[in-house]
C-alpha cells in the first residue's frame, strides 16, 4: 500500500520481492539497498519477528545510521530491543490513516533531501 501511494513522487522504493531480479542474490542485492537507503521503512509483524533475514536487515540499517520507519502491523508486538524507543506507526489500528502518515515522513525526508543537494549544488 506504501508503495502505491508513493507512486509518481519521484521517491525510489525497493522492495525485495519485486526489486530483485530472478538469479541476482537477495543478500547482497538488499544489503546494496540498504547501504543506499536514506529511509528504511520496517514492516513489522510475526512473520517479519520470526524471520533471521529481517533481524540482520534491521541491524544493518541502524548500524549505518539510517533513519528506520516501522509501521507495526500486529496489536502488542514490541519491535527489537535496539529500536525499541522508536516512535512506530500502528497499521493495525487504521490502516489508511498510517499508510497516508508513512507517506507524509517520506515526502518530507525526500523534500528536505531535495532541498540540501540543490543547496549543495548552489
Amino acid at each position: 500500500m506504501l508503495q502505491q501511494a508513493l507512486t509518481g513522487t519521484g521517491v525510489e522504493v525497493f522492495v525485495a520481492e519485486h526489486s530483485v531480479l530472478p538469479s541476482q542474490g537477495l543478500g547482497s542485492t538488499i544489503s546494496q539497498a540498504i547501504a543506499g537507503c536514506d529511509l528504511f521503512v520496517l514492516i513489522w509483524s510475526t512473520n517479519a519477528k520470526a524471520s533471521e533475514w529481517v533481524s540482520q536487515e534491521i541491524g544493518q540499517a541502524h548500524s549505518l545510521g539510517r533513519t528506520i520507519l516501522p509501521l507495526v502491523l500486529t496489536e502488542g508486538l514490541a519491535l527489537p530491543g535496539f529500536i525499541s524507543d522508536l516512535k512506530y506507526l500502528p497499521v493495525y489500528k487504521d490502516p489508511q490513516q498510517a499508510i497516508e502518515r508513512a507517506r507524509n515522513v517520506v515526502l518530507q525526508l525526500f523534500q528536505e533531501k531535495q532541498s540540501a543537494l540543490l543547496a549543495q549544488q548552489k
